[in-house]
């Protein structure tokens, strides 16, 4: 409950964050912190959505692909909404069109490293290792769209 108060209150603008007194942080620090908060972002909104969904059958398909698709677009709101807040209290002035773009084109990303890390070389056994592996690609994804439209904007 108070990482949610904290979340709300930096999002609100009341708060501001210990390095709002001090220097912009560098382009490669603004992406580190918009890419950790888009991955937290997505990896919370993917795990949320699989705990709050019921499992499916063996061979129910039309199940196992609402589930990914609503996974999926949960985990899109949360990166782009972890890059823009996480984005916003750090100071580096994140690109909310860039980072809802990323989100999306990351949650395609994460698919794919889902089932390169799950079904291509069999590494991630579990369903927390592929939920990391999907949140950190959507996460370093979303924090590229940001940044890049960031800097076409200036």
């Amino acid at each position: 409950m108070k990482l949610v108060f904290t979340v709300l209150v930096a999002f609100s603008g009341v708060a501001a964050s210990p390095l709002h007194g001090q220097q912009k942080p560098s382009p490669l620090a603004s992406f580190l912190i918009e890419a950790a908060g888009a991955s937290a972002g997505s990896f919370s909104g993917f795990t949320i959505a699989a705990a709050a969904l019921d499992n499916c059958g063996v061979d129910d398909l039309e199940c196992d692909i609402t589930h990914v698709a609503a996974a999926t677009t949960i985990a899109t709101a949360g990166a782009a909404g972890g890059a823009i807040v996480i984005g916003k209290w750090a100071g580096t002035e994140p690109s909310t069109t860039g980072a809802i773009i990323g989100a999306l084109a990351g949650a395609a990303a994460g698919l794919g490293a889902w089932h390169f890390v799950k079904e291509e070389i069999n590494v991630a056994t579990s369903d927390t290792g592929s939920r990391v592996v999907f949140a950190i690609t959507q996460g370093i994804v979303t924090a590229l769209g940001s940044r890049l439209v960031r800097s076409l904007a200036k």
